[in-house]
């Protein structure tokens, strides 16, 4: 689940590349331990699955901090990661 929710941060900065490079951003996430994984700078590289290792590689090159917040308060959700609804709203 680390790799998943990591390779979603990671995807998503390379696709905002224009818009992000050069400004100071955040990554808000309800994963609390990629916070730490993707945040602090003494953790050894080592210790990371080869995937995490690429992953923070790739997003090295941006000035960002990793902000947990928990599900519940996470206002703006993405549309993908909530289910379909049963019902389509009807237009009269």
């Amino acid at each position: 689940m680390h790799e998943k929710e990591a390779l979603a941060l990671t995807w998503a900065a390379t696709k905002l590349n224009i818009y992000l490079q050069g400004l100071h951003f955040q990554f808000q996430t309800d994963h609390k331990p990629l916070v730490e994984i993707l945040s602090t700078k003494d953790l050894l590289v080592d210790e990371l699955s080869p995937r995490l290792q690429r992953f923070r590689m790739n997003i090295l090159r941006y000035s960002y901090n990793v902000n947990y917040i928990p599900g519940k308060d996470l206002i703006i959700a993405d549309a993908l990661s909530r289910g379909p609804r049963d019902k389509l709203c009807e237009v009269n």
